[in-house]
């Protein structure tokens, strides 16, 4: 029987408050905010890529279809294409020395030329209206509001004080500057236009007179500005390099989609065919997720929610146990059934994919490891070749590496011959001590002294020597040659008396002989 464990502790979760203590108590908070650190990660890597994206390809793109949205819509209101690149190349150049950016500036110069501007007074009204909403800090939406309303009164061709409202409501003294540029007062300039004797382009010229008036050179000033500096920056990227940049690329992408085009149009039964599939596909898909938590949600309510026994449990320790023992029956249940023999089943094709891959692949991994073995060899042995103790062999022996690998033994006796020079008087041809003392030696003349013994000798000890020599200090020593030895004055009486023996001894075997 299938379950769904996040399912059974999602429903217990809103059947009681005590779940996220328990949950804390055995770690999963710990864990499942590891989890999610994992995939913030993942995701702040995949929304990198996505950034990266964006910067050098659609957002380039977007700026040149822009502009070339741009460069129809001019084409269309001017009447040719000539007017409308001349137009659109001194908007730009105008744009990218104000702190206004060129989308808005486009925007506005499409509304005034609709409201039936003439191209030639465009960037002087432009600059009038881009002063105004500067000094009074309005940016780009004080100048869409300021156009619109010039906009307005010239297709009334006349002065209404709905337009005249809206000029003073974004903070420009529009009934002051009109009265003053015709020489009457604010009260008279507004019955004249109740009574519509005010034309329109004379009210208008007169309004841009004055907003240069009140507000002059705001746009420049602004232009110096941190923000001004940067919109500047960014305009000029912008429409100097990022939309070259995107115009290059659609060049290189609208034959490509007219093709794609061309194609959908005529494959449209096999694009219906593709949606048809899509949409089943959806379907069966969303149909078995919401039957799975169908599934898991009775399996929950017969098992917990309505069954009296999980009911009856007072405390959340209990319910716990009873839930994760229902769980761990119900997964025996299907290990000893199938869940095992699956289980075995994909591990064991995937070892023996794994393995006979592998085996395919064997000739070709043993040529890799002895390339890579012998170029490890070949390195280390260049490095002990390079090495002080290389040259230094090469001093004993030239051919020292070659006799090493092939095993000649000759390179210890050079070793012997380059290290120990001094031996050469002491040894001779056969590889025996020249100093041969059959007839004795009363002294070693010095340490390490060499010299050939013979069989029967005896060698002295120190002290012994030092006795013979009669320099100990332990009374006399009398050594005779035939195993008596006298070490102290008690002695002599024995020694003399063997002596005396073995004379005796001697003289009876003379007599026998």
């Amino acid at each position: 029987m299938a379950f769904n464990l996040e399912a059974i502790i999602s429903v217990v979760d809103r059947s009681s408050a005590k779940l996220g203590r328990i949950a804390r108590s055995m770690d999963i908070t710990g864990r499942s905010v590891s989890a999610l650190g994992g995939t913030v990660s993942m995701l702040n890597a995949g929304l990198a890529a996505v950034g990266g994206t964006y910067a050098a390809v659609v957002k380039p793109l977007q700026l040149a279809s822009d502009a070339e949205q741009a460069s129809i819509a001019f084409e269309t209101m001017l009447g040719s294409a000539t007017k409308a690149q001349k137009f659109l190349t001194e908007l730009t150049d105008y744009a990218n020395s104000t702190p206004f950016e060129l989308p808005e500036l486009r925007d506005s110069s499409k509304r005034l030329l609709a409201f039936g501007f003439a191209a030639d007074k465009i960037l002087p009204i432009l600059t009038g209206v881009g002063n105004a909403a500067a000094g009074l800090g309005l940016g780009g939406e004080g100048v869409d509001r300021i156009t619109m309303a010039l906009g307005q009164m010239r297709a009334k061709s006349k002065v209404s004080g709905e337009e005249m409202m809206q000029l003073t409501e974004a903070g420009i003294p529009a009934w002051e500057i009109l009265a003053k540029k015709m020489n009457v007062s604010t009260a008279e300039v507004m019955k004249m236009s109740e009574k519509g004797l005010i034309p329109a382009n004379a009210a208008i010229n007169a309004l841009i007179e004055g907003m240069n008036e009140k507000f002059p050179d705001m746009m420049q000033k602004q232009s110096k500005s941190l923000a001004g500096l940067y919109s500047t920056m960014k305009d000029t990227f912008n429409s100097k390099i990022l939309t070259k940049w995107g115009q290059g690329l659609a060049t290189a992408l609208k034959p490509r989609f007219d093709r794609l085009v061309t194609w959908i149009d005529n494959n449209k039964a096999t694009i219906d065919q593709w949606g048809a599939s899509l949409k089943y596909a959806a379907n069966e898909g969303m149909d078995a997720v919401i039957r799975k938590f169908e599934s898991g949600f009775s399996y929950i309510k017969t098992h917990f929610l309505d069954n009296p026994a999980f009911q009856k449990l007072k405390t959340f320790e209990s319910k716990i146990n009873f839930i994760f023992n229902d769980v761990m029956k119900t997964f025996n249940t299907w290990w000893a059934a199938e869940g095992k023999s699956k289980l075995e089943s994909i591990a064991s094709v995937a070892t023996k994919t794994l393995v006979d891959a592998i085996s395919t692949k064997s000739d070709d991994f043993a040529a890799a490891g002895l390339k890579i073995g012998a170029a490890i060899g070949s390195g280390m042995w260049t490095g002990i070749s390079d090495s002080k103790a290389g040259k230094l062999m090469r001093k004993i022996s030239p051919d020292w590496a070659e006799n090493l690998m092939s095993g000649n033994t000759n390179i210890g006796d050079a070793a012997v011959d380059y290290l120990v020079p001094d031996w050469t008087p002491f040894i001779g041809d056969a590889g025996k001590p020249k100093n041969k003392h059959a007839g004795g030696l009363s002294s070693v003349p010095y340490n390490g002294y060499a010299a050939e013994l013979h069989k029967g000798e005896r060698v002295l000890t120190k002290a012994e020597a030092d006795g013979y020599s009669g320099r100990s200090s332990n009374g006399v020593t009398v050594n005779v040659y035939g195993g008596m030895q006298v070490r102290q004055e008690s002695d002599i009486a024995a020694v003399a008396k063997q002596l005396a023996h073995l004379i005796t001894a001697n003289e009876g075997a003379r007599s026998v002989g």
